[in-house]
């Protein structure tokens, strides 16, 4: 995106939009929703909306299908799916003592991705979770989980600074959870992410985006973590 107009609405729209579709989770053909969803969303005019959507159609993100709708175009490169483990439990695997500190939890409005990977409208209220997780008293992993309100309802979500999401869940929930999908890349630590993980803004930190179903299909959580990768071994 160039930054000549970096202040319009338009282009603060076409920025975030860029943003987010372009991580894994958004595959060829998709389809984003409606002009007036994205609207909504944005507390933008409709016309704002049209002018975001020809700029990023231009740099290819997006094309126009049948109907108008309007088309995912760039093809993401997806990663194998590995293992489902959650953090405590891999590194007690590894023979470290794991712990958690419990940033906020917040009921926000759903963005695309959340949206789009959970099989909600836009802007429908999900449970947002930030937790900085903790390994022999290091920080190592700065993550957001995003949780359907059906879910996050029967959840004592109070207790997540002791007990793992995940055993939450399944003791509430189901006792089968599926990592549909995982996608890993590497990026620059920014001011927040830095501070949280006491390391110098600008430093290359791995991002983690996944996908958690249950034994149905039915989304339970998409987390995006950022974690130090001199902490963690990823082989293929």
């Amino acid at each position: 995106m160039t930054a000549g107009n970096a202040g319009s609405a338009y282009m603060r729209v076409a920025q975030a939009m860029a943003a987010e579709l372009s991580n894994g989770f958004w595959k060829k053909g998709d389809a984003l929703p409606s002009e007036s969803d994205l609207a909504a969303h944005f507390s933008v005019s409709r016309k704002t909306i049209r002018q975001a959507l020809a700029m990023i159609q231009k740099e290819g993100i997006v094309s126009k299908g049948q109907g108008r709708r309007t088309l995912i175009e760039r093809r993401a490169i997806r990663p194998d799916r590995q293992r489902l483990t959650d953090f405590p439990s891999a590194a007690r695997e590894a023979g470290f003592l794991p712990a958690t500190r419990l940033l906020s939890i917040e009921e926000i409005p759903a963005r695309l991705t959340e949206a789009h990977v959970l099989g909600l409208s836009l802007s429908e209220p999900v449970s947002k979770v930030c937790r900085v997780r903790i390994l022999e008293g290091r920080p190592v992993i700065r993550q957001v989980s995003i949780i359907p309100n059906t879910i996050a309802a029967r959840l004592p979500m109070h207790s997540l600074h002791t007990r793992s999401l995940y055993e939450l869940v399944r003791a509430h929930h189901t006792d089968t959870l599926i990592l549909a999908s995982q996608h890993v890349f590497v990026i620059a630590a920014t001011g927040r992410e830095a501070a949280d993980l006491k390391v110098d803004e600008g430093a290359p930190l791995l991002r983690i985006q996944r996908l958690v179903t249950d034994g149905e299909g039915t989304p339970v959580e998409y987390s995006d973590s950022v974690v130090r990768d001199d902490v963690f071994l990823f082989s293929t």
